[in-house]
């Protein structure tokens, strides 16, 4: 009896010093994290960086940050921070643009739900058991510096295509196609 309790008492103790190591991000130090990358990272960048203190979108689960995007201004990117400690810090990044929740690409928006649900079951089950480890590999830039569309002037030689606005009025390229003509 002795024996069961000693080894409920070590297991409910080892539970409770596992889960105290995980500390949640409040926004200021997500936001001193994303201002951190955005420096370490200036070369990217027009102009310095001016990442804000607030985050332009902050989902929780159960009052819980799941994680933080920063915009990092001038149209810059924006960096997207976990909300918890024992997580990585960075999850993702962009060098463009503006994180905007009314315009986001759907696969985008999948990936940012994906990793809200991961971040949650993690909550869930007490963040004693690291999901997502950490690995030593090296960041790498983009793989093709172009930065081509389907519309003008990349579909000029498409053919014209009289039922659309006259600043459409020739038929878009196509993805695969404006794709491949990026390859080298």
């Amino acid at each position: 009896m002795n024996k069961a309790l000693l080894i409920t008492t070590l297991a409910l103790a080892t539970a409770g010093v596992l889960s105290a190591d995980a500390k949640r991000i409040s926004e200021s130090q997500a936001a001193g994290m994303a201002r951190q990358f955005a420096t370490t990272n200036v070369a990217h960048f027009k102009k310095a960086p001016a990442v804000p203190k607030k985050a332009v979108y902050a989902p929780q689960s159960d009052g819980e940050p799941l994680l933080y995007v920063f915009n990092n201004g001038n149209g810059d990117g924006y960096t997207v921070i976990s909300g918890d400690d024992q997580l990585p810090a960075v999850l993702g990044y962009s060098f463009t643009g503006d994180f905007d929740t009314e315009n986001l690409n759907p696969n985008f928006r999948y990936w940012l739900e994906s990793y809200q649900r991961e971040i949650s079951w993690y909550y869930r089950h007490g963040g004693r058991t690291r999901i997502i480890e950490q690995d030593n590999a090296s960041s790498i830039g983009p793989l093709l510096s172009t930065q081509w569309n389907q519309d003008a002037p990349y579909n000029n030689l498409c053919p014209v295509d009289q039922t659309v606005p006259p600043s459409l009025i020739y038929r878009l390229c196509g993805h695969g196609h404006g794709a491949g003509a990026e390859l080298p």
